[in-house]
């Protein structure tokens, strides 16, 4: 019998309040949620929502050019605030960051030429599978240390509910919640074009977030192990911005790039 679940999606503006900086500009917003209406089989009823929100937006820099990304939150709440520590989140990844440039012939080169930081070390920036998205070996330990003592140190709460603004943002390692709610956030970086050298900073990743009972996630998993625990419920979601040297305007492909794979 597949499980029953309520799955809400939204599409929408977000309100200027929402921006991040003055050159911030959020053209589109979109919600999932999860709502645990069904929980006693799984015995995860002190669980009540799993949600998550990825926005594309643009920076506007200040010579007149512009930068695209996408931002993700993952948030989910409990019945009680003790029950936080219950849940976690992990995440996968799968996809690049590229660069790209036309040579002198005119023929559009691309490169993997980004890195970034990854279970502990500094590795290219190109995961041709599926493998989980960390900075260390425990899956649900959202942040660049490593807390054995504490695995939701790095987890937030907001001071204004539904807000995931930073001023009014709180750590769970160093404040206590006082509403039974803890999210994490990913910005997975921007793409850029440089018309003086008719060359990019390209982007073409797919994510999938999930939410996990924390008692039954190793806190060491290899980055490969991709069925370490039973997820109860996930979400994908994309960051694609890839530059076309022949139109010149940035692109968002569903399709992974091929120099990714």
């Amino acid at each position: 019998m597949q499980r029953s679940v309520f799955l809400a999606i939204v599409l929408a503006s977000v309100p200027p309040a929402l921006s991040f900086a003055d050159n911030v500009e959020t053209v589109s917003s979109r919600v999932r949620k999860f709502m645990n209406s069904d929980c006693e089989r799984e015995e995860t009823c002190s669980l009540r929502s799993f949600s998550v929100r990825d926005d594309v937006y643009v920076v506007h820099l200040p010579e007149g050019s512009k930068s695209f990304g996408t931002r993700m939150f993952a948030s989910y709440e409990t019945r009680r605030p003790e029950d936080l520590e219950q849940y976690g989140i992990a995440q996968f990844i799968r996809g690049c960051q590229f660069s790209s440039s036309r040579n002198a012939l005119g023929i559009v080169e691309k490169n993997l030429d980004i890195t970034r930081p990854f279970y502990g070390a500094t590795i290219v920036f190109r995961h041709p599978e599926w493998v989980i998205d960390g900075l260390n070996r425990d899956p649900i330990d959202w942040g660049y240390e490593s807390r054995p003592d504490m695995r939701h140190f790095h987890y937030r709460w907001n001071s204004i509910p539904g807000s995931f603004e930073k001023a009014t943002a709180r750590y769970f390692g160093k404040e206590r919640p006082t509403r039974p709610e803890l999210y994490v956030r990913d910005l997975p970086g921007t793409s850029f074009h440089l018309p003086e050298y008719d060359s990019a900073k390209n982007i073409s990743l797919r994510f999938r977030t999930c939410i996990y009972k924390e008692r039954d996630v190793p806190r060491d998993v290899p980055a490969e192990q991709l069925g370490f625990a039973k997820p109860i419920q996930c979400f994908e979601w994309a960051s694609s911005f890839v530059f076309n040297h022949e139109t010149g305007s940035f692109e968002s492909p569903k399709a992974i790039d091929p120099i990714c794979l």
